[in-house]
C-alpha cells in the first residue's frame, strides 16, 4: 500500500480459498487507491464456502478493486466456472474491473520454504499459454459476452491498471 501510494504502481495479490476481501480492505485502509488494487486467484472457494462466490466478487468490485481470475483452467478453476463468474460480474456492471490470466510458469520449486535449494529439485511444467485467448474466450462467447466486453477484459483493463 505504501509503495503504491508513493509510486502509483498497482498492487496485485495472491490468495487461495478466501482472504481477498481482507487483503483489499487492508490495502485501502493503508492508503492504496482501490483502482490500483488487484485481488488475484479468484474463482474457487473465495468466500471460503462456495465454489463460485459471485456475491463475494461483487463486494470486492464495489470497493473499486479489480477481481482477477488468474488461474484459468487449473485443477479447481475450470474454464466454464471462470466464465460463469466473469459473466456474473459483467452483468453486475463491473466489466471494467475484471482481469484474467493463466498463472502458469514453466518451472517451479515445490520446496520453496527450504533455505538451501538444489538445482535438481526444480520441476518443469509444460503450461498452455493460450488457454485464456482460446478456451476462456470461447466459453465467454457461449455465454453471450460481447466482443467489446472481451476486449475490455483482455486489453483495456490491463492497460489501465498496469500503466503508472
Amino acid at each position: 500500500a505504501i509503495a503504491s501510494k508513493e509510486t502509483g504502481c498497482p498492487t496485485t495479490t495472491h490468495t487461495t480459498n478466501g482472504g481477498g476481501l481482507e487483503e483489499a480492505q487492508l490495502l485501502i485502509k493503508h492508503g492504496a487507491k482501490p483502482e490500483k488494487v488487484i485481488i488475484g486467484h479468484q474463482g474457487h472457494q473465495d468466500d471460503r464456502e462456495n465454489d463460485e462466490a459471485n456475491e463475494y466478487h461483487t463486494i470486492i468490485a464495489r470497493l473499486g478493486c479489480f477481481v482477477q481470475f488468474d488461474r484459468v483452467d487449473h485443477k479447481e478453476y475450470s474454464v466454464a466456472s471462470q466464465a460463469r463468474q466473469i459473466k456474473q460480474l459483467i452483468g453486475a456492471g463491473f466489466g471494467k474491473q475484471i482481469l484474467v490470466s493463466h498463472d502458469h510458469s514453466p518451472f517451479y520449486y515445490p520446496k520453496f520454504a527450504v533455505s538451501e535449494k538444489r538445482a535438481a529439485d526444480w520441476k518443469q511444467l509444460e503450461p498452455d499459454y493460450t488457454t485464456v485467448t482460446t478456451k476462456l474466450v470461447a466459453a465467454l462467447k457461449e455465454l453471450d459476452v460481447s466482443e467489446a466486453e472481451i476486449r475490455t477484459i483482455l486489453i483495456k483493463n490491463p492497460q489501465r491498471v498496469l500503466a503508472f
